[in-house]
C-alpha cells in the first residue's frame, strides 16, 4: 500500500515538475542563458564525456611538448645557423626575444588553465552571491514559487537565473558547461587547447595567449623555413618534406631527431598559428563590442552596450590593459566589474514569427 501511494503521489507531482522545468526553461531563453533540454544532455552520456576529455588532454600534451620541443630547438639550433652572418649581437637579442615569447606563451597558458572562473555559491550563506576578489553582496535571493529568481538590484532587466544541472541561481551572461559541468562567469568558450571554459577572469589571459602562440608560430615558422631551405634540402629531396616520409627517414636513421622535430613543430606551428591568430582577432572584436560569442551569434536576442569601447576593454583586461601583452596584470591592475553585475547592458528579446 505503501509503495503504490508514493507511485501516484510521483505521477502526481511529475505533471508540476516538467511543467515547473518547462517555465524555467523559457525564462532562461528569454534572458539569453543555454539552458539544453533533456534530450540534447542525453546526448553527452558518460562515454562522451569521457572521449572528449580525452581528447582535450592528448590536444594539451601535444601542445605542451611542440611548444617546448620548438622552444629548445629555435634557441640551441635554428637561431644560431639562421643568424650566425649577422654576428652575435643579433644572435643574442633573438635568443632574447625567443626566451621571452615562451615565457608570454607559459605564463598566459596556466593563468589562463588555473585561474577558475565558475559560479559557486558561498558555503555559509548560499543565497548571498560574492565575488572572487570582495565580499560585498551582489544579489538577495528572493522566494518566488514560480521561477526563483534573483534580480540585480540595479539592473532589473538583467536577473539572476536558475541552474536546472547545478541546482542554483546562475548570474546573468553565465552559462552550464557540459563537459566542466560548472556554470562559468560570462562564459565565452570552451577551449581544447586549455582544456577548460574561458569566462570572465581567465579572458585575459586567453586573449593574451592566442597573440602570443600567433606571433610565435609565424617567427618560430619562417626560422623553420628558412632552416629548411638552406640546410636540410642541401641533404635531402623535396619529398623528404612529407611527414610520414620524414618520420620513416628517421626511423632509418637517415634524419636527425632535430630535423625530424622542426619538420613536424613546421606542420604545427602552421596549424595552430592560423587557429590562434583567427581566435584572437575574433576575440578583440568581440571586447570591444563588449559581448561574448555567444551573444553575437544568438539570434534570439540582442545585446545592447552603452559603454565604451575603452571601458570594454578595461572590463576585460583591468585598468592599463595594454599591458597585458607585456606582463599578467590581474594582481595590479583588476577588472571593472564582478562578471555577475553589468552595468550599461540591455538584453532585448527578438521578435521571431
Amino acid at each position: 500500500m505503501r509503495t503504490s501511494s508514493k507511485m501516484a503521489t510521483q505521477r502526481t507531482n511529475a505533471p508540476k515538475s516538467d511543467e515547473r522545468n518547462r517555465r524555467q526553461y523559457d525564462f532562461n531563453e528569454r534572458q539569453g542563458r543555454t539552458i539544453p533540454s533533456a534530450e540534447h544532455r542525453a546526448r553527452f552520456s558518460n562515454s562522451q564525456k569521457t572521449l572528449m576529455k580525452c581528447t582535450h588532454l592528448a590536444v594539451q600534451v601535444y601542445f605542451i611538448v611542440s611548444l617546448v620541443s620548438g622552444f629548445y630547438v629555435e634557441l640551441n639550433y635554428v637561431v644560431p645557423l639562421c643568424y650566425e652572418q649577422y654576428g652575435e649581437v643579433v644572435t643574442y637579442h633573438m635568443k632574447v626575444l625567443t626566451c621571452f615569447l615562451f615565457y608570454g606563451v607559459a605564463a598566459n597558458w596556466i593563468c589562463t588553465r588555473f585561474y577558475s572562473t565558475h559560479f559557486t555559491l558561498t558555503q555559509d550563506k548560499p543565497n548571498l552571491v560574492k565575488t572572487l576578489w570582495d565580499d560585498h553582496k551582489v544579489g538577495e535571493a528572493i522566494s518566488d514559487t514560480n521561477e526563483r529568481q534573483v534580480l540585480c538590484k540595479t539592473h532589473p532587466h538583467l536577473m539572476y537565473s536558475e541552474c536546472l544541472v547545478c541546482q542554483h541561481q546562475a548570474p546573468p551572461r553565465s552559462h552550464h558547461c557540459w563537459l566542466c559541468n560548472q556554470c562559468t562567469l560570462k562564459h565565452e568558450v570552451h577551449s581544447i587547447l586549455i582544456g577548460k571554459c574561458i569566462g570572465f577572469y581567465n579572458q585575459r589571459y586567453f586573449i593574451v595567449l592566442c597573440f602570443y602562440i600567433s606571433i610565435c608560430s609565424i617567427i618560430y615558422w619562417s626560422h623553420y623555413a628558412y632552416y629548411l631551405h638552406n640546410f636540410f634540402l642541401l641533404r635531402h629531396q623535396y619529398y623528404d618534406l612529407l611527414l610520414t616520409r620524414t618520420i620513416w627517414l628517421w626511423v632509418q636513421q637517415q634524419v636527425s631527431l632535430q630535423d625530424l622535430v622542426i619538420i613536424t613543430n613546421s606542420y604545427s606551428f602552421l596549424l595552430l598559428g592560423a587557429m590562434t591568430l583567427k581566435m584572437f582577432l575574433w576575440q578583440m572584436y568581440a571586447v570591444s563590442k563588449g559581448q561574448t560569442t555567444y551573444e553575437l551569434r544568438n539570434r534570439q536576442f540582442q545585446v545592447h552596450r552603452n559603454t565604451s569601447v575603452k571601458k570594454n576593454f578595461q572590463e576585460v583586461f583591468g585598468e592599463f590593459w595594454p599591458l597585458n601583452f607585456f606582463i599578467p596584470t590581474q594582481l595590479f591592475f583588476r577588472q571593472r566589474t564582478d562578471g555577475k553585475e553589468w552595468r550599461g547592458m540591455e538584453i532585448t528579446p527578438l521578435c521571431t514569427k
